[in-house]
């Protein structure tokens, strides 16, 4: 029922990011055989990219003879329609949720233009949203000692698809840490595997970056990392874009406290 909508959503802005070409580029030349590089030629290399798991679906895509342009939207459309799927199944049997509540709170995320928008942008955004979930929802709401290789893979997945999934991967950790000490247990095993396993990770791919392209991080940390007042301003619009952007689910999540205290016996 939330699926329909969000598919057609999803259909109507349906849109190829131009970032993405970068990767597609990236994928290309690397399937040709020239590496992972953009400009041919015998210049040094530069990492323009900061997603490296996308640029290996892409190049799968690319070896296979397949339109990237096309799967890797469809990628996306798919990764956005699990997620849904996820976040239903968790509101509704995790949390134990009603069904109408659970139906108004993972449509609320399903109908946000901006979640149909970046669903088919040829980007990693929701890949990377998937993975994310997958890791807290097993780590700190579900955690089972018997999921700890699934677990663990797709903590290194997240580590691998975006530049600041090793940050996120921790984030996950520490929640569960934390969720550990409040209810007095142990930490265990599992979780220090897993943070273990994604620092392991990150450590790899930085040995791959460093001897190939001779620089510890990617360009686009170089070109876009700086402090100064014109990067502070830009900074600051940025967020009052996102919130702007984001305004009506923040409206209802404030509400929500006031719904509660005036008619806590008419809520679903």
């Amino acid at each position: 029922m939330i699926w329909i909508p969000y598919a057609l959503l999803a259909y109507r802005f349906w849109f190829i990011c131009d970032d993405a070409y970068i990767s597609f580029r990236y994928a290309k030349n690397w399937v040709a055989g020239h590496g992972l590089r953009y400009n041919l030629g015998n210049e040094m290399p530069v990492e323009g990219f900061s997603n490296f798991l996308w640029v290996v679906f892409a190049a799968i895509v690319e070896l296979i003879g397949g339109d990237v342009t096309l799967w890797s939207a469809v990628g996306g459309f798919l990764c956005g329609s699990i997620l849904l799927y996820l976040v239903f199944k968790s509101l509704r049997y995790g949390c134990g949720l009603s069904l109408g509540a659970t139906v108004v709170a993972t449509a609320t995320l399903g109908l946000m233009p901006p979640y149909a928008v970046w669903s088919t942008s040829g980007l990693e955004t929701m890949p990377f949203a998937l993975l994310f979930f997958i890791n807290v929802e097993r780590l700190v709401f579900r955690p089972d000692k018997r999921s700890l290789v699934g677990t663990t893979l797709a903590g290194m997945a997240l580590v691998l698809i975006r530049t600041e999934g090793l940050g996120w991967a921790m984030v996950a950790a520490g929640a569960a840490i934390m969720g550990k000490w409040l209810s007095k247990e142990k930490i265990g095993k599992p979780i220090l595997m897993y943070a273990f396993a994604c620092l392991a990770a990150c450590a790899a791919y930085f040995a791959f970056r460093y001897s190939y392209y001779k620089l510890p991080f990617a360009n686009t940390v170089y070109a876009k990392v700086s402090m100064s007042p014109d990067t502070i301003v830009r900074g600051v619009k940025y967020i009052l874009s996102f919130l702007l952007t984001f305004i009506g689910p923040l409206s209802v999540i404030l509400a929500i406290p006031k719904a509660m205290r005036s008619a806590p016996n008419r809520l679903v």
